[in-house]
């Protein structure tokens, strides 16, 4: 299943644009996305030792200047 999503992944990741992505979750986490366009990418998860920020989905969105 990890390798059948990597791979819809790496066809759309070229395709994608803006200035920030935000990875929630585990999966999200582990999934490579460097084809992609998007340079700041953010990994959001509360036990994926891979995650840029510890929280919890539920508590988006983050109050802005917090």
């Amino acid at each position: 299943m990890f390798d059948t999503i990597q791979t819809r992944l790496d066809e759309w990741c070229p395709k994608l644009f803006g200035y920030h992505m935000l990875k929630v979750g585990g999966l999200s986490s582990e999934l490579t996305s460097c084809n992609c366009n998007i340079q700041h990418q953010i990994n959001l998860d509360s036990v994926n030792p891979i995650h840029n920020i510890v929280a919890d989905a539920y508590d988006l969105p983050f109050l802005e200047k917090a």
